[in-house]
């Protein structure tokens, strides 16, 4: 619960740094943070599609955070640490 809490609150408070569709693609990128600890503790293994996919997810979050970067959107990269640490 501690987690928990500690992940709704690092959300929220990257709410002040972030706009919100950036907060929404970080969050839904849990699907990376997964698949490593499922490789690192559980030694499971991945197909090429699911590693492709999973790259692709992450280039078009690049892209569109470094889009967040050089705009006048409410963007700061505190809030994605924020967020990546709440993952």
């Amino acid at each position: 619960s501690i987690l928990r809490a500690t992940d709704l609150s690092l959300t929220n408070l990257s709410m002040k740094f972030i706009n919100y569709p950036a907060k929404t693609l970080i969050k839904s990128s849990r699907v990376v943070f997964t698949m490593m600890m499922g490789s690192v503790i559980g030694g499971r293994r991945y197909s090429a599609t699911d590693l492709i996919m999973v790259f692709m997810i992450v280039v078009g979050l690049g892209l569109f955070l470094h889009a967040d970067l050089t705009s006048n959107a409410v963007f700061h990269p505190i809030g994605v640490t924020m967020l990546i640490v709440s993952l």
